[in-house]
């Protein structure tokens, strides 16, 4: 069964089950409304794709959800893992932002920790403590726009971490702390801890931390530097 025909089919429940509701209710009464929200993913490894909706009236619709932790799943052993709603509701807004309807092209979902730790050991751009890991980061790109708009628009957004991988082709995005980071193959990780207040906020003041990675990393041994290159740093 495809992810849309569950979508429609989670949808179509709704929408008989607020027309009952109707029945019941006064003549007067207005129709209710029914939000909800949508999901496109391809898998570019598996080939499996989905397009369905995820959330509706304020809840998430568990079958859609157990599709898409089985599309976003980890390719190399095959396991399974919870997906965490934000990060469906982050990529919801960054199409919505970026008025794209095309799918999300994914390179990596959810990876186990025996995959992660394989990946780790030969790739200095993953990371030893990955979100990937507990369902709450995800690789894309888009076919039909450029990996700068997509990183920029994910950056504007501030709903977690944001890492561009220009070499690899993709951006990847977590539910993670605010914070954004670059890598390029041969050259270093540059991080950059975003620590001012997300969107709303009322700030009592604020300041960025930038930290090189890799071959060419800094040394300094402040606390500062130690604290990121040990934490926040290695998340991603």
């Amino acid at each position: 069964m495809t992810g849309r025909s569950i979508a429609r089919r989670c949808f179509l429940g709704y929408a008989v089950a607020t027309l009952a509701a109707g029945v019941a209710a006064p003549a007067l009464a207005a129709p209710r409304r029914i939000m909800f929200r949508q999901i496109a993913l391809d898998n570019v490894h598996t080939g499996e794709a989905l397009d369905a909706v995820y959330w509706a009236d304020d809840y998430y619709i568990p079958q859609t959800m157990r599709r898409i932790a089985w599309v976003l799943r980890d390719f190399h052993s095959g396991d399974v893992h919870p997906i965490d709603p934000k990060l469906l509701d982050l990529l919801a807004r960054l199409q919505e932002k970026l008025q794209s309807s095309e799918p999300f092209m994914v390179t990596s979902g959810y990876r186990s920790p025996r995959t992660n730790a394989w990946l780790a050991e030969f790739n200095e751009g993953v990371a030893a403590h990955s979100l990937h890991m507990q369902g709450m980061a995800v690789d894309v790109l888009l076919r039909q726009r450029s990996l700068t708009d997509l990183h920029a628009a994910a950056v504007d957004l501030r709903g977690g971490g944001v890492g561009y991988y220009p070499a690899s082709g993709f951006v990847h995005l977590d539910v993670g702390p605010v914070r954004r980071w670059e890598f390029g193959g041969s050259m270093p990780a540059i991080e950059h801890i975003d620590t001012t207040p997300a969107a709303g906020a009322t700030a009592q003041g604020s300041s960025g931390v930038t930290v090189l990675r890799g071959s060419h990393a800094s040394s300094a041994s402040s606390p500062i530097a130690t604290d990121l290159r040990g934490g926040a740093g290695l998340v991603r």
